[in-house]
């Protein structure tokens, strides 16, 4: 967005003029480049000019607020080596190249006006001649912080002696200093980390000056260097006192004569519903009772936890899951969307415990179709706990020991369960549905020491697959339904992959001799399916994992239906994890106001338009955001399984090639650099179109899926990197 932001300040430079219509704007940005910007994020750039008083919209017309002879540009403060010169890096359009790409100008410490390394600003060039050299020259002043990019800094204590330095943790701040103003609340707090405010920012000694705040507890235990991480990204790491207050006033239990709108609930306690969830999993959102009819037709009930009933909209616990969006899964650690009373205990469907819930009721015939289905309120009781692995077994070899009410009745499910799953499947499959694995680490821990004991890359089974299908078709379902009607809904959607990505995704498939005569066969999914099916027989899996996810778009949320790419789904949404995602939270109140109830008023239709409108903003900042934190958590726990392993060799493959180096994958999952300086045979250059290293003198090249053998050179748990050398 910020290019489109600078293409829009430029023209009104380059023309001269101070207005211009909304309308005509549009017509030069699609003239200049149709590749780069949407209507979407020309009305987002539009908005955020806006906002922050840089334009003015008046109605149809946009009139340049600031009034500066140079140019204005969005962009980041850069750190440079000298101490009073940074760097503005700025996204911008180019004219004479007729393109966008990344532009510098230096700016003086003394032109920061207060803006901190990495803050977002509103800047203009200012224009100088080096006489002595007849140059010309420009220089930036920064003359509007838009966004800081830091308002807190997380590090922790290193008391030597009557010295004492506060280690930034932050990334990219690694290269700064801190000097804390409340020196009497570290003393006594040596190796504990801290939410430190920053206070001000010493530009020409890259110094910042911070207050520190919250203590983060002891660095050295694992638990708190997760929270360390959710405070480096700014998330806040536990609930606030009225949080845990209302948690605290909540029922400990069901008790069936206490819930208000019992007569709306249908008692399926006497149907064998089952949760099937990993074998450590407390937050038990979703139950199945799968049962096959006498006329050949399948009945699937999805029994989702009525979070909505407890988690009442706009109350302390709800504002405070808003925020937060999900729950974060950092290995062996939880920080929960909602406490534990709720997410642990009320509103996990736990084993032989009465359990609110919303059910979809499905009614799929015998080649997989659904002929009926409904959505209602209802109550259960889990009739088993299963947990995948012995589910699998059971699938193999028919025998089941868990503890639940009748077994018998159990593996008469299971057995159902898997012959509507193979049905659905083959379904999914026919449509083009495509089953990438993921490489994303799984961790064996020591309970007692909470010691990495392994580190691998878990393939999903069947039972995992098969609780993966009936939620798909659950979400599905649900999203139908609420396309059905002209009310507000959310969407979970996955548009089409650009061309870009599709003319990588042909180049790397004709490298495997796979050819693909016309771009849009990569567009229908059928196709697709068929070329991705061609290279999994071709390439490794990690090869044509990376190489099919490179190639998408990503998924988002949406009040606008637009179907779901990768799922052949014409309909999708989030239903089935109230528990853990705000956006499921939502859909079951869509559903409770506007499809269990025939009464809902037009303050109730603009209510909930507004909200899914926030809500698809609050993930769309915020889901980058706990991806971040939970890979960076598997990146602390991969730096403490290798600690004991320096020098052994292991075999990788290159799954990115960058001016500095290249990112080895083992077979594990674990990823490290190796860095252009320990390539000791020659000196090499990078192609940036090829995105490949080049040797001058040998011609030697690496390049993405590139085989090879490293050695482990190191490894910095503390900033969690990993650095191979090549074998």
């Amino acid at each position: 967005m910020n290019s489109l932001c600078n293409f829009i300040l430029a023209n009104f430079y380059h023309s001269q003029i101070k207005e211009i219509s909304i309308n005509d704007l549009w017509k030069l940005i699609k003239s200049k480049n149709q590749a780069f910007w949407s209507k979407e994020i020309f009305k987002e750039a539009l908005n955020f000019l806006n906002e922050h008083k840089i334009i003015f919209l008046d109605k149809e017309k946009i009139i340049l607020i600031l009034n500066y002879e140079s140019l204005l540009q969005i962009g980041r403060i850069k750190e440079s080596k000298k101490n009073n010169i940074y760097h503005f890096k700025y996204f911008a359009f180019d004219f004479k190249k007729n393109t966008v790409a990344y532009q510098w100008v230096s700016v003086y410490a003394k032109n920061l006006n207060k803006a901190y390394p990495f803050d977002l600003v509103l800047a203009y060039q200012k224009k100088y001649i080096i006489k002595k050299y007849k140059l010309t020259r420009f220089e930036a002043v920064v003359i509007k912080i838009l966004r800081k990019e830091f308002i807190n800094l997380v590090g922790y204590i290193d008391k030597k002696n009557e010295f004492i330095n506060f280690h930034i943790l932050n990334a990219k701040l690694e290269n700064y200093q801190a000097q804390i103003i409340n020196l009497n609340n570290a003393f006594q707090k040596n190796n504990h980390a801290f939410v430190a405010k920053i206070i001000d920012y010493q530009p020409f000694k890259h110094v910042f000056n911070v207050l520190l705040e919250t203590d983060l507890g002891n660095f050295q235990k694992n638990e708190n260097k997760f929270r360390t991480i959710i405070a480096e990204y700014g998330l806040n790491f536990k609930f606030n006192d009225d949080v845990l207050k209302k948690a605290q006033q909540l029922p400990k239990s069901v008790i069936l004569k206490d819930i208000i709108d019992l007569k709306e609930r249908k008692n399926l306690t006497d149907l064998e519903f089952v949760t099937i969830d990993g074998v450590d999993a407390k937050d038990l959102d979703d139950a199945i009772y799968v049962k096959e009819l006498k006329n050949t037709n399948f009945n699937l009930k999805v029994a989702i936890a009525d979070v909505s009933y407890y988690v009442q909209r706009n109350s302390t616990i709800d504002l405070n899951a808003k925020k937060q969006i999900s729950s974060m899964y950092l290995v062996n650690y939880v920080k929960p969307m909602l406490p534990v009373e709720l997410s642990n205990n009320l509103c996990s469907l736990n084993y032989n415990q009465n359990r609110l819930v919303l059910i979809l009721d499905l009614i799929f015939n015998k080649n997989g179709q659904i002929i009926n289905s409904s959505v209602y309120k209802g109550i259960i009781n889990s009739f088993a706990r299963l947990n995948y692995q012995e589910v699998n077994s059971f699938f193999k070899d028919q025998l089941l020991t868990s503890k639940t009410l009748d077994l018998l009745k159990v593996k008469q499910l299971l057995n159902s369960a898997f012959k509507l799953y193979q049905i659905l499947n083959k379904n999914n499959l026919a449509k083009g549905f495509i089953n990438v694995n993921s490489f994303d680490s799984s961790f064996k821990i020591d309970l007692k020491t909470d010691k990495v004991i392994d580190v691998y890359v878990k393939k999903l089974q069947d039972a995992e697959k098969l609780i993966e299908t009936f939620m798909i078709a659950a979400n599905q379902e649900v999203a139908k339904i609420l396309a059905s009607k002209k009310i507000p809904a959310l969407y979970r959607i996955h548009n089409c992959p650009k061309n870009d990505k599709l003319l990588f995704l042909k180049q790397q498939l004709n490298e495997y001799q796979i050819i693909v005569d016309d771009l849009n066969y990569l567009k229908d999914q059928k196709k697709l399916k068929t070329y991705i099916d061609l290279l999994n027989q071709k390439s490794l899996p990690i090869i044509s994992s990376l190489i099919f996810l490179r190639s998408m778009q990503k998924a988002s949320y949406s009040p606008i239906n637009k179907g779901h790419f990768c799922l052949c789904s014409k309909y999708y949404t989030h239903f089935t994890s109230p528990i853990r995602r705000y956006p499921d939270l939502l859909v079951h109140r869509l559903l409770k106001t506007f499809i269990l109830k025939n009464n809902y008023s037009a303050e109730d239709l603009l209510k909930y338009k507004v909200e899914v409108n926030e809500v698809v903003k609050l993930t769309k900042n915020i889901e980058p955001i706990i991806i971040n934190i939970e890979r960076e958590a598997s990146k602390f726990k991969k730096c403490q399984f290798l600690m004991n392993k320096f020098q052994e060799i292991f075999e990788g493959t290159i799954i990115s090639v960058l001016r500095f180096g290249f990112f080895v994958m083992l077979e594990n999952g674990i990823e490290g650099l190796v860095h252009v300086s320990t390539l000791s045979d020659d000196f090499y250059d990078f192609d940036e179109t090829n995105f490949e290293l080049i040797g001058r003198q040998t011609q030697k090249k690496y390049c993405f899926k590139d085989q090879v053998k490293v050695r482990l050179k190191n490894v910095d748990v503390i900033k969690r990197v990993i650095d191979f050398q090549l074998v």
